[in-house]
């Protein structure tokens, strides 16, 4: 898994899809403007998504979600996922120290759950609870 899909926050009220394809160094083929620049433009650190790429190398499933502790919706991403016969790999963010900051710098989703879809040999961010059951109903 080499490429992530991440949504183009230039226009923080509007969300654009577009391919960031991260190989070897993080050269880049298309890129988009994530919520955490820097005032020059330039990207604030690649090791956010990079953090996001080995969770998703490392899962062999079908999605990856970052979840919290007491969330509704987390509950509900994983009945809707079991219900579709479809894997899913879970980080609690309350387990591991630090990791909400790289996957909110990395989307600029700030709650919880944060879905990634790993099917097809991307990366691709689906978004919460209600972004991912429109998409997969």
């Amino acid at each position: 898994m080499e490429s992530l899909i991440l949504p183009n926050a230039a226009n923080s009220h509007q969300y654009n899809w577009r391919v960031e394809c991260i190989q070897s160094l993080a050269t880049v083929h298309d890129t988009i403007a994530l919520p955490n620049l820097n005032k020059d433009g330039t990207r604030v650190s690649i090791m956010s998504e990079e953090v996001i790429l080995q969770h998703a190398k490392d899962a062999g499933t079908d999605f990856l979600m970052y979840t919290g502790n007491f969330c509704g919706y987390c509950e509900a991403a994983k009945r809707l996922f079991k219900n579709k016969n479809l894997s899913y790999v879970e980080y609690n963010f309350e387990h591991h120290s630090g990791l909400r900051q790289e996957v909110v710098a990395a989307t600029g989703h700030r709650t919880v759950p944060v879905i990634f879809d790993l099917r097809d040999g991307n990366v691709m961010y689906i978004g919460g609870f209600d972004e991912t059951n429109k998409y997969l109903n």
